[in-house]
This record gives C-alpha cells, structure tokens and sequence, in this order.
C-alpha cells in the first residue's frame, strides 16, 4: 500500500479669453490620451508539462477532488511528481486517492449525521485531526462529490489512528510530523516560496480553521496572513505594467504600498514602487490636461495637487498648476454680468 502521509500545501467664454491671456493652446474637447497596444505576454515561468497533462497547483487539484473529478485529479497529481513535484501535499493526495481507504482509516467506530454548514473537511479536523484527510473521509463513506455533502447524510467514521490522524507504511519518510500547526506553516511558506498564492491563501484559511484555542498559532498565522496579502497585492500590482489609464495607475500604487506596509522590504514592490509612482504622476497630469484644455479649472487643480504631492519636483505640473491658479484668480476678479431682464 502506498503510504498514507497527510500533508499540504472626475466657464463659459469668460474663461475661454481669459485662458488665451494666460497662453493656454486649445480649448476644444479632448480626449484622453490612447492606450497602447497591449504587449505580447512574458514566456511562462511554470515548469514544462508532460504530453497531454497540465502541471497544476496544488489547490487547484484540491478543488477538483471537492469536485468529484477523481480520476483527473490523480493524473495532474502524478503529472506534477513526474514533473519533480516533492511538496507534501501533493504526496498526500495522491496517497489518499490510491490507498484503500477501509485500510488506512481501519472498522467503522460510529456515525455522524451530517448538521447545516458542516463539511467533510471540518469533519475531518474533528475525526481525524486533519482538514486535508477529507478526501480520504470522502473515499471511506463512497461520496462521490466531497463539495456536495448533503445535510442529514450518516457518514461513517472511523478510529482515530494511533499516530495522530494518519497511517503511516514501510516507506513513510523517517521523522515525518503528524498534522501540526509547524506543517501548516512549512506548506504555506513552500507555495509562496514557489509563487503558489492560490494554493497558500487556502492553506492558510485551512490552518485558520483548525488551529487549537490556545492561540499557540497566532503569531506565525498572523505574520504569514500579512505575508499572503503582501504577496496577492504586489502580484496584482505588477499583473498590467502597460495600462496607463488613471484608475489602473491609482490601483497599482495603493497595491504596493499595502504589500510594503504589511512586509516592509518585499521584493519586487520594494524596486517597482518608484516606477509606478511615477507612472501615477503622469496619468495625473495627463487627466489634469483633459480637465484644462476642457476648461475645467477645479478638477485640474485638484488632480495637480495630487500629483505634486507625490513628486513635488514634477515640472509640467509645477507649470500648469501655475497657469490654472492664474485663471482661477483672474475669473474671481471679474464683475458678475447683469441679470437679462424678463420680458
């Protein structure tokens, strides 16, 4: 028997004169400037696949054992392995798919009617000490869609293994830990280190989830919780370099800012920070121009303000900002025309 080692992974002709006095060029409507091209994407960095069968994540497997799709499931798992895969959870899950469940999880020692809002992971934890064994909890009662666990189903359950909550054969790898809160954090650090952010915000909601109520876990879940989200923004930051609409610029900076403020140092947002800074300027004061050119003072100025607190050596909009305080002041100074009589 292959071995049972559980483990995962936004006025009128007044201003239009005045704006000629001060040497504004162009008052008709203008549109933004046009977006490029989109460039051709990067070489993937995901190792090569074998003929026919796609390298999954981890996660990504995971949910289609929730799904019912055993057999496919098992084929991307020995894809992976084949591919030189060693993270532990996918060793277990392949475990868990091949192994004679009755075997593994020994004669039935009660039943569980199945409560609303329970799922065959939590039992899992509950029974057998680990929220990843579902698929094998799954195997031992013939569910065929583990994510579809019907409410007032009778599900059998089984001695709780000696050895914590798994079984472990003659070719189990010496000193391997029983699930432990050190596992969980090993498999989340393993998927970010391998660019997996999928796989460790599930891992992560997995150890969440089952963590005991002593809070022994609380400081590693917290440090690799602000870790995760780091990741997930500075990936999504850099996700579209060549947008350069105003709202994508905008979102790309706050995106790196909350990854550095929850790990200071993370590289890339660390290097890139500057350069999308920049890249905001600019989309600030090219949606500035559209607000001048279109005599709309207020909203120029404001986007200017915004930009030179960002880089308060940025000239155009040191220059413009200057031509619209200008107008504005010069608009304040002139009489109110006389109301058009009625009639």
């Amino acid at each position: 028997m292959r071995s049972a080692r559980w483990s995962f992974r936004c006025a009128g002709g007044v201003l239009m004169a005045v704006v000629l006095l001060v040497g504004c060029a162009g008052t008709g409507p203008v549109a933004p400037d046009p977006l490029p091209e989109p460039s051709e994407p990067p070489p993937s960095a995901e190792p090569s696949e074998p003929e026919g069968v796609a390298i999954e994540a981890p996660m990504a497997i995971v949910r289609m054992i929730e799904d019912g799709e055993y057999p496919r499931a098992q084929a991307a798992l020995e894809a992976r392995i084949a591919n030189g895969a060693r993270d532990a959870l996918t060793r277990s899950l392949l475990d868990q798919l091949t192994a004679d469940p009755a075997q593994v999880l020994g004669p039935v020692a009660g039943r569980h009617p199945v409560e609303p809002g329970e799922t065959l992971s939590g039992l899992a934890q509950r029974y057998l000490g680990d929220p990843m064994l579902f698929v094998i909890l799954a195997r031992y009662n013939g569910i065929a869609r583990p994510r579809a666990l019907e409410i007032g189903r009778v599900l059998a359950v089984p001695a709780r293994p000696a050895s914590a909550a798994a079984v472990a054969d003659s070719d189990a790898d010496p000193g391997e830990p029983p699930w432990t809160g050190e596992r969980y954090r090993r498999e989340i650090e393993a998927a970010l280190a391998s660019g997996e952010i999928a796989s460790a915000q599930e891992l992560l909601a997995r150890a969440q989830q089952a963590r005991p109520g002593t809070g022994e876990w609380q400081p590693w879940l917290r440090r690799l919780s602000d870790r995760v989200e780091a990741e997930t923004a500075q990936r999504r930051a850099l996700a579209t370099p060549e947008a350069t609409d105003l709202a994508s610029r905008e979102a790309a900076f706050a995106d790196l800012q909350r990854a550095l403020a929850l790990v200071p140092g993370l590289e890339p947002a660390t290097s890139a920070l500057p350069a999308v800074r920049t890249a905001l300027v600019e989309a600030l004061h090219r949606e500035a121009v559209v607000h001048f050119r279109n005599q709309r003072v207020d909203p120029a100025l404001v986007l200017w303000d915004r930009a030179l607190a960002l880089d308060p050596e940025f000239e155009p909009a040191q220059g413009y900002r200057q031509r619209a305080l200008e107008i504005r002041r010069r608009l304040e100074t002139l009489p109110e025309a006389d109301p058009v009589p009625e009639g």
